[in-house]
């Protein structure tokens, strides 16, 4: 149900102290909490978490404790990297063709990677931008063979019950998501949309009035919140989802990601803005 190869896993190796360091002092929880405490079952496994909104550290039980980051990317518009920096980036960043829970679960190559999930703009794992398709249990992870859903069954099931459980959509109107801040600018918010996850995109009336949408995103990418859970115990379900792996003790991160659909889900018929506005709203 993704834009995404299911076997395309963007893998970050990162440096301990870079990491930390730039996501150190995280806000308080800045979304509604639907849930602080809550239930989890998976493969006849089950156990409780509990969210603190004020560090934003994620008791998952059986004594291990995450962190859930979703802070701006910065508080200044953005600029263009130098060439320098981005070489710096591309030594620590591997596109790598694999098996994503594997992946996740080998502790020699992966402890402390941090591993980028297609999902949706609430960090949850929805087939479809329509009511039904809304996600309440992990469990509900195991039919959707893609690799978000993997991805999340391969950590602590805890983590995933929480973001599910706290997820924006149309129950849940003010939970996490990472575009909450852009859809509140005038100019913006009038053309783009958040549905279950899924970021609709409206025709403009005018040529004009399409750049000047563009431009208004530019000048507010930086409000976006990138999603992260960090130190998840690689204990959630084996590839084959058959036990859970609770021998796996190492430590990941996970990025929930999103694409903005082009021309499919909502973005689709005569009526959805034209292929080359979505493109660049994508872009």
């Amino acid at each position: 149900a993704q834009a995404f190869s299911e076997t395309e896993i963007a893998r970050v190796r990162c440096n301990a102290f870079v990491a930390k360091t730039a996501m150190a002092g995280a806000d308080r929880f800045p979304f509604k909490l639907y849930k602080q405490e809550g239930d989890w079952s998976l493969q006849g496994s089950e156990g409780k978490y509990s969210f603190n909104p004020e560090t934003c550290e994620l008791d998952l039980g059986e004594g291990a404790v995450a962190r859930f980051y979703c802070r701006p990317i910065q508080q200044e518009p953005l600029r263009p990297s130098s060439a320098d920096a981005a070489i710096r980036a591309g030594a620590s960043i591997q596109i790598k063709s694999s098996e994503i829970m594997r992946e996740i679960q080998d502790e020699e190559e992966n402890e402390g990677a941090l591993f980028v999930l297609p999902s949706q703009l609430n960090g949850a794992e929805y087939t479809s931008h329509e009511r039904r398709s809304i996600v309440e249990v992990v469990e509900e992870y195991k039919r959707d063979n893609t690799g978000g859903p993997r991805g999340q069954l391969a950590a602590h099931p805890a983590a995933a019950q929480f973001v599910i459980d706290n997820a924006a959509n149309e129950r849940q109107q003010e939970g996490i998501n990472a575009v909450d801040q852009l859809l509140k600018v005038e100019g913006i918010k009038e053309v783009l949309e958040l549905r279950n996850g899924y970021l609709e995109i409206k025709e403009p009336k005018d040529e004009e009035l399409e750049k000047q949408v563009l431009a208004l995103m530019d000048e507010n990418l930086h409000s976006l919140r990138p999603l992260v859970m960090e130190d998840i115990p690689a204990s959630g379900l084996t590839p084959n989802k058959g036990r859970r792996a609770t021998d796996m003790q190492h430590k990941v991160g996970l990025v929930y990601a999103s694409a903005v659909p082009v021309q499919a889900y909502m973005n689709k018929g005569p009526k959805a803005a034209n292929r080359a506005f979505q493109e660049c709203v994508a872009r």
